[in-house]
């Protein structure tokens, strides 16, 4: 497994501030908990409907701890980000990272209970979720902006 180094302290003649490209993962750190609040509650209330010894409910089960536990680690990286912390860059990816791998071991789950029926669904929710830290991991562990805003 790969560490990520703490972002060093930035020049002062860079960027700096939650501005440019960092308004996009900045509204989405905002947005997050929201997000995974509400799938982790979905979760939930499906099981709530199900029968206890259904196929499904291992599956939803581990949907609903995954959702809830990105929720949490997303509330975390929110603090950090409102403090401009140092450890924001590497909250932002454990959680980017974390929502990868929760849909990939949810869509392969899925598959292998469900069969043919959830596989493109699940292959496009893997594919989905592979952008996104893709795009913006990459991002946190090189800008400029990134290492002088998050310095305290």
């Amino acid at each position: 497994m790969t560490t990520v180094p703490d972002a060093p302290a930035g020049s002062p003649d860079g960027p700096r501030g939650i501005g440019g490209w960092l308004i996009l993962p900045a509204i989405g750190t905002f947005l997050g908990p929201v997000l995974w609040g509400f799938y982790g509650l979905s979760a939930a209330m499906t099981l709530t409907a199900m029968p206890a010894d259904a196929p499904l409910t291992a599956l939803i089960v581990m949907e609903a701890i995954g959702n809830l536990a990105l929720f949490a680690l997303n509330l975390w990286a929110l603090f950090l980000l409102a403090g401009r912390r140092r450890g924001f860059p590497r909250a932002f990816i454990i959680v980017a990272v974390g929502g990868f791998v929760l849909a990939v071991v949810d869509g392969a789950w899925a598959m292998s209970l469900l069969g043919e029926s959830v596989a493109q669904p699940a292959w496009q929710q893997i594919i989905r979720s592979a952008i996104f830290p893709a795009v913006w991991v990459p991002y946190m562990l090189v800008s400029r902006r990134v290492r002088n805003t998050f310095i305290r």
